[in-house]
């Protein structure tokens, strides 16, 4: 692998770390279980430019007592270079070596991340309040033993699910130390009226350096709906492929109410200058579920140059709040235009003594173990009722794998089947994400495993 793909992987591992800042629901967890993305552009080569595609998609494995806390990620890449397809191919597994430790007014999640042949590490803790909401993280980054990068950052709440206010100090081998705190501002009707960002060369010295003003429409969301941007896994990317968004830091989601545009200001010579505006649109192509388009006009280009379009974001949430995908495009005028891609896949995980998933009536599938696996893993399923009974193992392309099993009768009770990894005409699989799937004709249950040669 190389050293940027072992990096940029090592960046993915920091915003993933845990889904856990969703909140928690009475009975299941919502969490992330695949992300896809997708890059469309060019390559400069030999003075022409050559089409680029690259896709990538990452499984997330999470710890069976601690279902929202991440256990190890399963990571797939595919190029396709001037025409020429590499075809899908495992890029790394990455495993977190996490820890938890939770008392009735708090919990701390640690990671201890090593990728490739341990030149990349991370160290990783996180705090979390009642309402699963972040309230500090360490993090420290080293690269052949010298340290890249340490960071420290607190976040203070009131009755919002947004800080109203945030401290962070980060030291590297290039700025070295450096402070910075962001202050929300509200309105009498909560909305966030401004975030100004003080910053420092140490913990006293404070300055006003940045500040971001946001303009309203009369419009509202419905009631008690807010986005869920606190999930680490928006915060980077894996190797040149798009990151969520919102590490943008996408100051206009404030719900409940609709933000129209923004101005980013920056403090020079003892004067306020523009520097950005954001323009956001929301559209409601299905019922409930809002999709935002920005437009990010620098005030460099402002009259804009010939051929010029603006960043472009769409961002995609579901009802409840949570992050659905993005659509990114650029053309600057120079090079040929770009677009990207993501999406996330979101599962309820609802848990029980057994680390089961049960159906809404009458079949129960477990976690297969061991997973992941190399030579054979079990499956265990019950069912409630006498009757048919299928068991079905697909590749993540959806293409069947093997028939484990296929009764017209099965007596009801629990039952346990094991696969070696082989297909039907018994030739051993290539590692990878599997999908065992089991049905009765009326329900089905699906679930994933990992096959490690």
């Amino acid at each position: 692998m190389s050293r940027f793909f072992t990096i940029m992987l090592v960046n993915f591992s920091i915003c993933i770390l845990s889904s856990c800042l969703l909140n928690a629901q009475i009975n299941g967890v919502w969490r992330i279980s695949q992300r896809d993305s997708h890059y469309e552009g060019y390559d400069y080569n030999g003075g022409n430019w050559m089409p680029h595609n690259s896709y990538s998609r990452e499984i997330p494995y999470y710890l069976a007592e601690h279902t929202d806390v991440i256990d190890s990620i399963y990571a797939e890449h595919r190029d396709v270079i001037n025409g020429v397809d590499s075809g899908w191919f495992h890029l790394n597994t990455v495993y977190y070596n996490p820890s938890v430790f939770q008392t009735p007014d708090w919990k701390s999640v640690s990671y201890n991340i090593s990728v490739g042949q341990g030149d990349v590490m991370l160290f990783w803790n996180g705090h979390y309040d009642t309402q699963n909401r972040l309230v500090e993280y360490n993090s420290t980054r080293i690269y052949h033993e010298a340290l890249l990068l340490t960071t420290h950052e607190n976040y203070y709440y009131t009755t919002r699910n947004e800080p109203d206010s945030s401290y962070k100090h980060t030291y590297d081998n290039y700025v070295f130390g450096h402070y910075q705190k962001t202050i929300n501002v509200y309105d009498s009707l909560g909305r966030k009226t401004s975030e100004l960002v003080y910053t420092s060369a140490d913990p006293l010295s404070w300055q006003l350096t940045k500040r971001v003003l946001l303009y309203y429409r009369p419009d509202m969301y419905p009631d008690g709906y807010y986005f869920k941007t606190q999930n680490p896994m928006f915060l980077q990317r894996m190797g040149y492929m798009p990151g969520s968004c919102l590490d943008n830091n996408f100051s206009g989601l404030t719900a409940p109410y609709l933000v129209d545009s923004l101005c980013v200001q920056v403090y020079q010579d003892s004067v306020w200058s523009d520097v950005r505006y954001d323009y956001y649109q929301i559209h409601y192509y299905t019922p409930g579920i809002p999709q935002i388009d920005i437009e990010q006009w620098e005030t460099q280009f402002i009259p804009p140059p010939p051929d010029f379009y603006p960043p472009h974001y769409c961002l995609v949430f579901d009802q409840n709040g949570l992050f659905k995908g993005e659509g990114y495009s650029v053309d600057d005028g120079f090079s040929p235009p770009s677009n990207s891609g993501i999406s996330y896949t979101w599962e309820y995980y609802v848990s029980n003594e057994d680390n089961a998933i049960p159906s809404v009536n009458g079949l129960t599938l477990k976690q297969n173990y061991p997973n992941p696996f190399s030579q054979t893993t079990k499956i265990s399923f019950s069912n409630r009722k006498n009757g048919a009974i299928s068991l079905k193992i697909y590749n993540s392309r959806g293409q069947l794998v093997k028939i484990l099993y296929d009764k017209a009768q099965l007596k009801a009770g629990e039952h346990f089947i094991d696969w070696n990894g082989t297909d039907i005409q018994g030739e051993k699989m290539a590692s990878g994400i599997y999908i065992y799937k089991l049905s009765n004709g009326r329900e089905t249950v699906v679930k994933k495993m990992l096959l490690l040669k």
